[in-house]
């Protein structure tokens, strides 16, 4: 049994409609992005904005537990899109073995778009691809003017384009 507290008619919808997407599956249109999500798989490429040629590209499956995976955690996040349109952004340290660099800011969905503003002008708008009852799927392509090529080290200019994977973190 689960117990939660609402203030509004609305909110008891809101969370009704969250249930049934869960049992049933979560079909489109009926699974809310609200709640906790982390990064199961990241898959992107960045270009050259002149030549088209793809500088570097990447399928990565981020995992907190790397030391006994061997897999890459350092890009493993977590975002919480929480009740009132509020966002916050966390980030795996492997070093550390905990959560830092958190950002918070604002949501607004519309359709299938998905935007965050971190406040000061910063902000991401993304294609919302799929989602579910516990996976959610982003696309996101825009001009990273500072993208450091893994190989050289190097800043260089690029077309970046990313789809992150998500599931729910229960």
């Amino acid at each position: 049994i689960v117990m939660t507290r609402v203030n509004s008619a609305n909110e008891i919808m809101q969370i009704l409609y969250q249930m049934i997407a869960e049992k049933t599956g979560g079909r489109p249109g009926e699974a809310s992005i609200l709640g906790t999500w982390g990064t199961t798989r990241i898959v992107g490429s960045a270009s050259d904005p002149d030549t088209k040629q793809v500088i570097e590209n990447w399928d990565n499956y981020p995992s907190i537990n790397d030391a006994d995976t061997e897999k890459e955690s350092l890009k493993y996040m977590e975002f919480t899109f929480g009740e009132n349109s509020f966002f916050k952004l966390q980030q795996f340290d492997d070093q550390m073995r905990t959560f830092t660099a958190i950002m918070e800011g604002t949501w607004k969905q519309e359709g299938n778009t998905l935007s965050v503003d971190f406040g000061n002008g910063n902000g991401r708008t993304v294609e919302l691809v799929s989602l579910t009852a516990d996976q959610l799927v982003i696309h996101m392509n825009y001009i990273d003017y500072e993208f450091r090529v893994k190989e050289t080290g190097n800043k260089t200019t690029v077309i970046y384009d990313e789809t992150i994977y998500f599931s729910r973190v229960k």
